[in-house]
């Protein structure tokens, strides 16, 4: 069996070039079973693409509920989102 490469070559979680991750593509989608599953990972619920928008905002944007009550209860500082207003114009 060959060894295993170096987890330093290899990001856990790939970036594509829009600065998207699989957590952003799965709120998107709605996909509450892969949110979970990133979130169990500790893939990073609060990594932003380029224009700077969490996955949480993807989850309120596309009225994805389930997803968007799941990322609530985890880290995110909705006060400072509110404050950046990316949050309040995600919702409408």
């Amino acid at each position: 069996m060959k060894d295993q490469p170096s987890s330093s070559k290899f990001p856990k979680y790939r970036e594509f070039q829009n600065g998207w991750t699989g957590m952003h593509y799965a709120t998107k989608a709605g996909h509450l079973n892969v949110v979970k599953l990133f979130v169990k990972s500790s893939a990073d619920e609060l990594a932003e693409t380029k224009e700077g928008k969490v996955p949480l905002c993807f989850a309120a944007a596309h009225n994805h509920i389930e997803c968007l009550r799941f990322l609530l209860k985890q880290k995110h500082d909705t006060h400072q989102l509110m404050e950046d207003r990316r949050f309040i114009f995600d919702l409408m």
